[in-house]
C-alpha cells in the first residue's frame, strides 16, 4: 500500500488507502510523497552510505550542478539522523567498506512531468548520481513500482538503494524507497530550508517500515 501525505501549511493530512491524487494537480502545494518496494524487508540491512554532496538535476547547460555545501550538509545530516534513529549504521562515504544501502539526495531545478513504470530508468533521472557513483559499473536503477510525478523547481528527492543485493539482480540497483518533498527549495531562505528539513522528517514519519 502506497501512502502520500500532503503538508499544507505544515498540517499533515493522511489519505491512507484512498486513491492517490494526481500529483500534477498539486505542484504548488507543500507536498511530501513516499513510495517503496512492498516486497522489501528493510530489517535485513545494517549499514548505509549517504552521498557527500547534493546534486541538482537541470536542463540548463549553465545551471549549477550542486547545492551550496552549507545547505546540502543540513539536508544530508537530517537524513543521517533519521536513518541512525531507525537503527542503521552510517559508514563514511569515502570508506572502502561495502554498505548494505546507498542513500541518494538530489534537487530538481525545473518542472518535469511524466511516468516511471517498472522497470524505469532514463538518463538524467534518478538524479545527479548514477550507479557508477556507488561502484556498480554495469548496473542501472530499477524501480519495482510505478508512479506519475510532477516536480517543481526546488523539489528534494531522496532514494534508498539496495547495494547489498546489487550484483544479484541482473546488474540492477533496486530503488527500495523514494521520498519527494515538492518545490521546497525554490530559493534558499531560512524558511524554505526548514521546509526541506521538515519534509525529510515527514518522509521518514510516513515510512515506518524503514526500520532495523
Amino acid at each position: 500500500m502506497k501512502k502520500i501525505t500532503f503538508l499544507l501549511l505544515l498540517v499533515s493530512i493522511s489519505f491512507g488507502c484512498r486513491k492517490e491524487p494526481n500529483l500534477s494537480n498539486l505542484s504548488d502545494d507543500f507536498l511530501v510523497a513516499t513510495l517503496y518496494d512492498e516486497t522489501a524487508d528493510f530489517g535485513e540491512y545494517v549499514t548505509y552510505k549517504i552521498v557527500d554532496q547534493v546534486g541538482i538535476v537541470t536542463n540548463d547547460p549553465n545551471g549549477d550542478t550542486l547545492l551550496p555545501s552549507n545547505i546540502a550538509n543540513q539536508l544530508i545530516n537530517r537524513v543521517k539522523s533519521n536513518m541512525n534513529a531507525r537503527g542503521y549504521t552510517n559508514l563514511p562515504f569515502d570508506s572502502t567498506a561495502n554498505a548494505d544501502l546507498g542513500v541518494n539526495i538530489f534537487a530538481i531545478n525545473q518542472l518535469n512531468e511524466g511516468n516511471i513504470i517498472s522497470p524505469g530508468y532514463w538518463w538524467g533521472y534518478p538524479g545527479y548520481y548514477d550507479p557508477y557513483y556507488w561502484g556498480c559499473y554495469s548496473c542501472y536503477y530499477y524501480y519495482p513500482f510505478s508512479y506519475s510525478y510532477s516536480y517543481n523547481t526546488g523539489t528534494i528527492v531522496m532514494e534508498i538503494l539496495d547495494l547489498k543485493n546489487a550484483d544479484a539482480n541482473n546488474d540492477k540497483v533496486i530503488v527500495l524507497w523514494t521520498g519527494i518533498g515538492n518545490g521546497l527549495l525554490s530559493d534558499f531562505t531560512t524558511v524554505n530550508i526548514q521546509y526541506g528539513l521538515d519534509a525529510i522528517d515527514q518522509s521518514f514519519i510516513q515510512s515506518p517500515y524503514i526500520q532495523r
